[in-house]
């Protein structure tokens, strides 16, 4: 309960003067107060909706009243204020801001009561009636993000749902323009776990149904794009100048773009972008100083660019600047190292430094482009990555990001996960490694890990008995690649790993059966390897395309299309 004000008629005379005046020292015989309304609605469509404006309703009383007492409770209302006309008061009700109490039906009560004086000399109030106003405060729930957001046509997949209140309110139905999905499930108020049916190619809104009676219809801004599967041919793609390093390769399968994020011979850092119409195209080129690595947000609107400077957000197609975000600033000699988007549209910032101390991580809002710093690190020895130059793995659903030392001159050292649901990391208990031989791959839903190229891996959360709360994580070894690997790649469904192989010259695109039981020993090879279209050179990093037909492999020397064997 807040008292919000004591309303005094006579504040500037003195009460007891003007009493006495008009009473002729008798006790006045009451106060009585009315409201102008009963209740009063504020409605916002999202939880991250800015405010809804304050209501202004009036409260009169009786010439007995010599003080009014306005008190309000309940999570709907942020500010009672009032001004005094006469035997009028003018009550000015500010909501809440709807980021603060996320979706809901909410309901405060503002309380007003008069009051007048019990004896001749005022020395004691008596309570008038009490009139009670309802607050009403509606935020729906609202989808934000799916993740994976580009599937392939005519496939049935599964996806991550991100948004809110989907605790608050009863789920009845998830649907993607208007059809259900083949099944659901709520995780959490945040996040829900669907499988969409066989649909043709073509944009489908992402909607959450609950009851009408609940808050009114949810809000959407989240769009799954299906796309018939490419038919690329084998071929490879040739840089605007030499490359000496190679920082990122990313395939954009909603446009069929490739972007690279490169150091050049002139030691320009710069992104260049391969659209695809019929064959591949040079497309846009932009040189950014210090560049580190880039990404795309979860819903493909925007890349992201990590210089040491800034982190940008980029228009994906021309590489124009949209806005800019300055890091915050590292300890000295440390330097930024890599990005990774979860399904929440926040960004894992990685950073490294030419030694083996230990460096700074920071979570990166893309949506409200701003940095936080994951409660505990650094200082807090609990789950507390102590990592340098590790460079996340990433599911395509964004529901896990995997990280491990990347520093080659430093010993085995644990395996942390990220999970955007909680924003804190887990240590992996059971295994140790040094990520500096090809970049962590991680499978559409989080299932299977491939670190340093060799170690297979399967997440194994374990949940405790009570009273112990706390969910621990180990890593099963399920198999090993070669040692010769230089990257690898998972297909969508989990079945095979395609390596890229350097017991050859040039490598060869092999291929490894991931569901035999190989009980941590080495995967059967199937076939007997391909040649590729060219040779990457070194550096080389691997992706597949959503659909697992085609694999896109880069290194210093150029870009290797290859269809998948």
């Amino acid at each position: 309960m807040r008292l919000v004000q004591f309303v005094h008629r006579c504040a500037f005379l003195g009460c007891l003067l003007l009493l006495s005046a008009c009473g002729g020292g008798s006790h006045d015989s009451g106060a009585t107060t009315t409201s102008s309304v009963s209740t009063l609605s504020f409605t916002a469509a999202t939880p991250t909706s800015t405010t809804p404006g304050p209501q202004t309703f009036t409260a009169s009383f009786s010439a007995g009243t010599v003080s009014l007492v306005i008190n309000h409770d309940g999570p709907a209302i942020s500010n009672v204020d009032y001004t005094l006309h006469g035997n009028t008061a003018e009550i000015t009700v500010t909501p809440v801001s709807p980021a603060t109490i996320g979706s809901g039906i909410f309901t405060s009560t503002i309380v007003i009561t008069g009051y007048s004086c019990a004896n001749t000399s005022c020395t004691q109030l008596a309570p008038g009636n009490a009139e009670t106003i309802t607050v009403t405060y509606t935020i729906p729930l609202n989808v934000r993000f799916v993740a994976p957001y580009v599937g392939t046509a005519n496939k049935s997949e599964s996806v991550v749902i991100r948004g809110q209140g989907f605790e608050t309110f009863p789920v009845q139905d998830v649907q993607f323009n208007g059809m259900s999905a083949t099944s659901f499930n709520v995780v959490n108020d945040t996040q829900i776990k669907a499988t969409y049916p066989t649909l043709a190619a073509g944009s489908y809104a992402v909607t959450v149904l609950t009851p009408t009676i609940s808050a009114g219809p949810a809000t959407s801004n989240a769009s799954l794009v299906l796309q018939n599967a490419p038919s690329y041919t084998a071929t490879t793609i040739s840089y605007p100048n030499s490359t000496s390093q190679l920082q990122r390769l990313i395939y954009d399968a909603e446009r069929q773009t490739l972007l690279v994020a490169r150091t050049t011979s002139t030691s320009t850092t710069e992104i260049d972008t391969f659209p695809y119409s019929g064959s591949w195209n040079s497309g846009s080129s932009s040189a950014i100083s210090g560049l580190a690595d880039i990404t795309l947000s979860t819903n493909g609107q925007q890349l992201l660019s990590l210089s040491q400077t800034d982190v940008s957000l980029l228009d994906p197609v021309n590489l124009t600047a949209n806005t800019t975000t300055a890091v915050p600033a590292l300890p000295t000699g440390d330097f930024y190292k890599s990005l990774a988007v979860t399904n929440n549209n926040n960004a894992l910032v990685t950073s490294g430094y030419p030694g083996s101390t230990a460096t700074p991580m920071y979570v990166y809002s893309i949506t409200n482009e701003t940095f936080t710093q994951p409660v505990g690190i650094p200082t807090s020895p609990v789950n507390t990555p102590s990592l340098n130059n590790s460079i996340p793995g990433i599911s395509a659903d964004g529901s896990l990001a995997v990280l491990a030392q990347g520093f080659s001159g430093a010993g085995a050292s644990s395996i942390y996960t990220f999970s955007p649901a909680t924003m804190s990391f887990a240590i992996v208990s059971n295994q140790t490694i040094n990520q500096y031989v090809a970049l962590p791959a991680v499978d559409r839903a989080g299932t299977t890990v491939v670190l340093n190229g060799t170690n297979v891996y399967r997440p194994d959360f374990i949940v405790p008995t009570p009273p112990i709360v706390k969910i621990t994580l180990d890593f099963t070894l399920l198999g090993t690649l070669p040692s010769t690997t230089l990257a690898v790649a998972i297909s969508p469904d989990t079945t095979k790993a395609y390596t890229v192989d350097s017991s050859t010259s040039p490598p060869l695109l092999r291929t490894y059966d991931l569901t035999y039981n190989a009980a941590g020993g080495a995967f059967p090879q199937i076939g007997s390897g391909v040649s590729l279209a060219g040779d990457p050179g070194s550096d080389i990093q691997m992706t597949i395309s959503p659909d697992g037909g085609t694999l896109f492999i880069a290194g210093t020397n150029q870009i290797v299309v290859q269809p998948t064997p």
